[in-house]
């Protein structure tokens, strides 16, 4: 079965106060875990998804979920993001994926 997938992703070089020569700087985990735990507080709360992992990427940070409709959780996650540490994201991807977990 095909699942709709929203992929947040962020520059990690724009993290505030990261450390280039330590790719598993503190501060990045803590706004991964930030980020991830604010994102999957929208969407649980609307009932439009839930998230399904994270991955530090080269430069990225990469947080997957898996949501009921594209449009709503887009606007959800706009709203709650707005005006935040982890708002706006560099690029937000929608895809399908067979391989998500539900």
């Amino acid at each position: 079965m095909d699942h709709r997938v929203l992929e947040i992703c962020y520059d990690i070089d724009a993290i505030p106060g990261r450390n280039p020569n330590n790719p598993l700087d503190p501060r990045v985990l803590r706004f991964r875990d930030g980020a991830r735990g604010r994102i999957e507080d929208a969407l649980f709360e609307d009932g439009l998804g839930h998230g399904i992992g994270a991955e530090l990427d080269g430069d990225k940070l990469r947080l997957r979920f898996v949501v009921m409709d594209f449009d709503a959780a887009e606007a959800r996650l706009t709203w709650a993001l707005d005006e935040t540490p982890w708002g706006p994201p560099q690029e937000v991807l929608r895809y399908w994926d067979t391989q998500a977990v539900a």
